[in-house]
């Protein structure tokens, strides 16, 4: 082990600390990497995510485009199409039957790539001076639509589970 220290002037543990801080350095520059391809790469999971909430803020912000840009042109709920609706909310937010619509728990199944469709499950309340005690469970039918996941349909259903529909009043 002389020799060596002799020929490169170095010992061995200058050696191994050297390469731990190359492999950390490579270690923390995948790192960095990885959380910059996170946050410029959105998964399916996360747009419809967001969507979702976008669609609560725009509710409570009074402002029906930030609703509606999120719902598909082919959204269907029984007979009402995206403009019933739109009209419908549209009267919901004058009158203050509606002011808020908060939601949370929404769960997005895994998305196979190349689905067309998929169902998400979330909770939520109508604020409004109709609704005083409410919550329940939206089931909302996403369609991808050229790389955009819009609102297609929707299911409401009281707070105890997915067998007791609840009707949209008004629709």
């Amino acid at each position: 082990d002389t020799d060596s220290v002799a020929r490169t002037g170095k010992t061995p543990s200058s050696r191994a600390r050297r390469l731990l801080l190359t492999l950390a350095s490579v270690m923390g520059i995948a790192v960095v990497c990885l959380l910059i391809t996170d946050f410029l790469w959105e998964s399916d999971r996360e747009q419809i995510t967001r969507k979702i909430e976008e669609m609560s803020a725009g509710v409570a912000e009074r402002n029906l485009d930030k609703v509606f840009q999120h719902v598909s042109e082919r959204f269907q709920y029984g007979v009402a199409t995206k403009a019933a609706l739109r009209a419908r909310g549209e009267s919901a937010l004058q009158s203050g039957q509606v002011t808020a619509i908060p939601i949370w728990g929404i769960q997005v199944p895994p998305i196979p790539r190349g689905a067309e469709r998929v169902k998400v499950l979330f909770r939520f309340k109508v604020k409004g001076n109709v609704f005083t005690e409410n919550q329940f469970i939206g089931e909302g039918v996403f369609a991808n639509e050229d790389g955009q996941w819009r609102l297609i349909g929707i299911e409401v259903y009281s707070p105890t589970g997915t067998r007791d529909r609840y009707a949209i009043p008004g629709l």
